[in-house]
């Protein structure tokens, strides 16, 4: 299987994407169909989040129905910036035990 995945460094705080998490998982519950994976850590100068899901169509889905208007009502004046353009990459293994999922 073919997956669509992604990483996404922010220059914002973590704050920023607290606030969106809990938003998100307010409104999906973190059952969003497509999605394999999400995770996020602290870095630097930000954070970063690695998402994979079933395939791109299921990603802009679930970004325009959840993310998009999340974000839009996160954004008080500019505080929350710009996300930045996800950088792609193809998954070669992904095991995740609990799931049964191994590729």
């Amino acid at each position: 299987m073919t997956y669509f995945a992604f990483t996404l460094d922010v220059p914002a705080p973590i704050a920023v994407y607290d606030a969106m998490h809990t938003e998100l998982l307010g409104r999906t519950a973190g059952a969003v169909e497509g999605l394999v994976v999400h995770l996020c850590h602290e870095t630097s100068t930000g954070f970063e989040v690695t998402e994979v899901w079933s395939d791109r169509d299921a990603w802009e889905r679930a970004n325009s129905e959840f993310v998009a208007p999340a974000h839009a009502r996160q954004d008080d004046g500019g505080a929350v910036p710009t996300l930045p353009v996800p950088e792609e990459f193809t998954v070669h293994g992904l095991v995740l035990p609990g799931s049964g999922l191994a590729v």
